[in-house]
């Protein structure tokens, strides 16, 4: 199996097939991405074994609480507000222009695209 992720290319290879409950299913499994190789080494398959719901609960690592999660995204959402105004304020989109001059001799624009990225604006005023 072949995919990208970016600029870099993954090439998964399966192997050492064995019967597993009447299916076979790969007990070696290597990635490979330039010079980096993982092998995956598989020790025993268990299939359609039931899951307990609580496997899938938020880990309990203490004795404290669970965070309240909705205050934890409301939180979030404040912050990213936050920054989306602080890049209004200190950011802008730099548009590139190119102009020629014609026979006439009036300059006219000949091509326009903005940057791929907002330029920052007053970096002295926040103190950086």
């Amino acid at each position: 199996m072949n995919f990208r992720w970016g600029d870099t290319r993954y090439v998964t290879d399966y192997a050492d097939y064995r019967k597993t409950d009447g299916a076979m299913m790969p007990y070696s499994i290597t990635r490979r991405s330039g010079a980096e190789e993982l092998v995956f080494t598989v020790e025993k398959i268990d299939r359609n074994v039931g899951n307990d719901t609580a496997d899938f609960d938020f880990p309990r690592l203490s004795g404290n609480p669970l965070p309240d999660i909705q205050k934890l995204v409301a939180e979030l959402q404040i912050n990213a507000d936050e920054i989306e105004t602080l890049l209004d304020t200190y950011s802008y989109i730099q548009k590139q222009t190119s102009r020629a001059a014609g026979k006439d001799g009036v300059l006219r624009e000949t091509a326009s695209r903005p940057s791929n990225s907002p330029s920052i604006k007053a970096i002295a005023s926040v103190g950086l």
